[in-house]
């Protein structure tokens, strides 16, 4: 395994401040989701990569198919999306808000609420949520809440009226915002059994992200949960097939070393894959650093191909490693010094304290 590993916390996953890490420390392989994933460059080559892998959904979603809609609006919810994406599922959303669906409505509200995709609207996205909350939609009351607990789209901070909200919500439908309560109140210090309980309710109640922090939870031994990597395995499964890029990685590293379920290194590769591709930069990594799971190794002349394209993908590191073998191998020109910053710039910008040297 080449990389060591430490969890997000949960201060990290809620958007809440947290002690900013050692950027030299390697990426770890278990982490604790993200609610608010950070949108990327809008020159990121990555951006296509995820476009493309989501084009079948959109056409399925246009053609009517529900199952695809809702595979969208997840990504919605559980964004921001990266660049490009909202100007993409947009015109879908909005047909299908028109047309009374409710999911739609409660994905079209976010990008209006945010100005994702198009101009901000913060009174008509949050009239769009209201309406979805009150119909009974759980993500559209954890963003409502979350715009008081936390500040968003232009209100103050009321903590207060913010967990009020969730309180409510969390016993009235579960799912999101069971979820968003949980986080907050881990970091207002409440017992492991309290943050289980929310977790587990958010869980069952359709929030992919809590079903992902129980595998975390399973697999540590945390929040007053035994140990038990079966069902750490289990529960990533679940965020996986939602699309959860983390849970992918996780659940790929639980199938390469046997960890709760039997090992199945071609399987392992392919969720490698599939994180990857939906904009996981560690998975992306992983990749490259092990030649596809091939663990056989050229001279980096030769693997600078590779390193091209999971850079391209999303890595941090292949980035980094196809700016330092340009620099290396190639004489030194103007086209080769504009390649060395191009991919320089996209390390850097993806974590890659090596990179940042480059420039």
């Amino acid at each position: 395994m080449i990389f060591q590993f430490a969890p997000v916390g949960f201060a990290q996953a809620a958007g809440l401040p947290e002690t900013e890490r050692n950027a030299a420390e390697p990426a770890p392989p278990l982490l604790a989701s993200s609610s608010k994933a950070p949108t990327s460059s809008a020159q990121d080559p990555a951006d296509a990569a995820v476009l493309e892998w989501f084009a079948s959904s959109l056409t399925a979603c246009d053609q009517g198919n529900a199952t695809a809609c809702e595979r969208l609006e997840r990504r919605v919810l559980n964004g921001p999306p990266r660049i490009g994406e909202a100007e993409v599922y947009l015109p879908i959303l909005k047909r299908r808000c028109e047309a009374r669906d409710a999911s739609a409505c409660s994905a079209l509200g976010e990008l209006m609420l945010y100005g994702l995709g198009m101009p901000q609207n913060i009174p008509e996205g949050t009239s769009i949520l209201g309406k979805s909350c009150a119909e009974g939609r759980s993500g559209p009351c954890a963003l409502l809440a979350e715009m008081h607990l936390l500040g968003r789209a232009g209100h103050p901070v009321d903590a207060p009226r913010g967990v009020a909200l969730l309180k409510k919500d969390c016993e009235r439908l579960g799912g999101s915002p069971c979820f968003t309560l949980a986080q907050w109140e881990a970091n207002e210090g409440a017992d492991g059994a309290r943050v289980q309980e929310l977790l587990t309710r958010a869980c069952e109640g359709g929030s992919d992200l809590a079903c992902f922090e129980l595998s975390m939870a399973h697999r540590e031994g945390s929040f007053g949960v035994k140990q038990d990597l079966a069902k750490a395995a289990s529960f990533a499964s679940m965020a996986c097939d939602h699309d959860v890029a983390v849970a992918c990685y996780n659940l790929a590293f639980a199938l390469l070393e046997g960890q709760g379920l039997t090992a199945d290194a071609k399987r392992a590769t392919e969720l490698f894959q599939l994180s990857c591709t939906l904009g996981d930069s560690h998975s992306c990594d992983y990749l490259f650093a092990t030649n596809e799971g091939r663990e056989t190794f050229t001279t980096a002349t030769q693997n600078l191909p590779l390193a091209v394209k999971y850079c391209d993908l999303g890595g941090a590191e292949a980035c980094y490693k196809a700016a330092s073998t340009i620099s290396n191998s190639q004489a030194e020109s103007p086209e080769t010094s504009k390649m060395i910053v191009k991919f320089g710039r996209l390390a850097c910008h993806r974590g890659s304290p090596a990179g940042c040297n480059v420039m």
